[in-house]
């Protein structure tokens, strides 16, 4: 058989639920925009023996070989006790897998370990993780696709008995179309949000590149190399400004001195107006 990707994981999700005592999710984004997404998340119904285990599935060898190299799986180690890659049987062999990832193999009829996985210890997740699961995990949990897909499957039968396979077959493709739309538009609507987180990369280094070119000219200004300390630009700012206040100060004690001397000038001219009949001859007083 010749899986598709999405078929491959909903499979592995299938058994994983009927076959461990696990919570499992599909496609389940562990945080906001850009956080990791493996294909299948599992975590212990337990208090006491916290192991999530991430799944991440391959269809194709040179899938597997990019996932290696760019090291893809090793972002769900923050969210995960280990790793481990799931694949179609004779795709890839245990010694493929990096060091400390397991692998599941799909048989023609069962799913079957053939590496365990290095578990790592991992006390809880991050706030933004928990906070996924409860807001967007309950839709994309195993269980709660399990108990739709049972209600979905009565509604058909009743549909069919009462009026007839070929309209319950219309009305069941109409419903796939519908969820398939809705899947998509929830696709869309995630890669907008990509894209807005993009956006605020691209203006955050355009602003980084702003305030380099700014810091750059400053450091001209005070003499300084472009790529000073913190401290040294600092610090030759202060000693500026120390420099414009002593000048403002000098500027201010000559204006004061200035008005000084004016108002002794002034004070001089008035005293000799005064003076200056005291020390009048007349004409009379030397005969």
């Amino acid at each position: 058989m010749k899986w598709k990707h999405n078929e491959l994981a909903h499979d592995l999700a299938q058994h994983l639920q009927n076959s461990t005592d696990r919570v499992v999710w599909e496609d389940m984004q562990l945080g906001p925009a850009g956080s990791p997404r493996p294909d299948v998340y599992t975590i212990p119904k337990s208090y006491t023996k916290f192991c999530p285990i991430a799944y991440e599935c391959k269809i194709s060898v040179s899938d597997f070989r990019s996932d290696i190299t760019k090291g893809k799986w090793s972002s769900y180690l923050k969210y995960s006790s280990g790793v481990i890659f799931a694949v179609p049987k004779g795709l890839i062999t245990k010694d493929d897998v990096s060091k400390g990832c397991g692998l599941i193999v799909r048989s023609e009829n069962v799913w079957r370990m053939v590496k365990g996985p290095t578990l790592l210890p991992l006390q809880d997740l991050p706030r933004e993780a928990w906070l996924k699961l409860v807001i967007d995990g309950v839709d994309r949990s195993i269980r709660e696709y399990n108990t739709n897909r049972f209600y979905q499957n009565d509604v058909h039968d009743k549909i069919a008995k009462e009026y007839g396979e070929q309209l319950a077959i219309a009305l069941a493709n109409r419903d796939t179309a519908q969820r398939h739309l809705e899947q998509k538009t929830d696709n869309l609507k995630q890669k907008n949000k990509e894209l807005d987180l993009v956006r605020a990369i691209e203006d955050a280094r355009e602003e980084k590149e702003y305030l380099l070119k700014l810091r750059t000219e400053l450091c001209e200004q005070l003499g300084l190399k472009p790529n000073s300390h913190q401290y040294a630009i600092q610090t030759a700012l202060r000693n500026k400004l120390n420099l414009l206040n002593s000048d403002e100060n000098y500027l201010r004690s000559q204006h004061v001195v200035g008005n000084l001397l004016r108002d002794m000038e002034q004070q001089v001219k008035s005293l000799k107006e005064v003076a200056a009949p005291l020390f009048e001859i007349k004409q009379g007083d030397l005969a």
